[in-house]
């Protein structure tokens, strides 16, 4: 199940990861949440994940790591910032044995906790960092949630915001990243009253 898991193989995991002969172990929690985030149930994975964090603080790196910024994911998709916060705090104290993408991930994740708690000009700072990071997924995150904070602040003029999304739709292709982009980019042209390309993007 564990292997499933880290492989992405949702489906197969949870068929061995619910295996009622497992329900006494504690870090059956852990990974059950694993299945949940995978499978997007969210809320289910953070109350597992709570259950089971007692167990992945006793994990050795490079697992310990890897499950975290899940965890942390997770932790944010469900508001729960504090445990989101915590979890990011105490990987950041293992950066030198991070690959690059999960530093990118690190910050990005860092900036989202930043935007939560009002700090947007810190929220900023991470997001703009990741621009020239070199991990293209995080870049592609980061670059889009640039455009969300500076239309918030109407610091962004929406045409520039049109041409960032325009360019960043082929950054990123083929899941539910894209269709955000592409819902974000129709609705600027429609407000824009260009329905022609509104409705051409959705």
């Amino acid at each position: 199940g564990a292997i499933a898991i880290l492989n992405g193989d949702v489906d197969e995991a949870a068929r061995n990861l619910n295996d009622p002969r497992l329900e006494k172990y504690e870090e059956m929690q852990l990974w059950r949440g694993l299945v949940a985030a995978g499978a997007g149930n969210d809320k289910q994975a953070a109350l597992l994940f709570q259950n089971g964090e007692t167990v992945l603080h006793s994990y050795p790196e490079p697992m310990k790591t890897r499950l975290a910024l899940i965890v942390a994911d997770t932790a944010l998709k469900a508001r729960d910032t504090d445990a989101a916060s915590r979890w990011l705090n105490e990987i950041s104290k293992n950066t030198d044995h991070m690959t690059r993408s999960q530093k990118a991930t690190m910050q990005y994740l860092q900036g989202r906790v930043a935007f939560v708690k009002r700090d947007l000009n810190r929220a900023m700072e991470l997001w703009t960092e990741l621009q020239s990071s070199g991990d293209i997924w995080n870049a592609a995150r980061a670059a889009l949630s640039l455009v969300n904070l500076g239309l918030l602040q109407e610091t962004m003029p929406i045409d520039e915001a049109i041409s960032r999304l325009e360019d960043l739709r082929y950054q990123w292709r083929g899941d539910e990243f894209e269709l955000d982009v592409l819902r974000r980019l129709g609705g600027l042209y429609l407000d824009q009253d260009d329905y022609r390309n509104g409705l051409g993007i959705y």
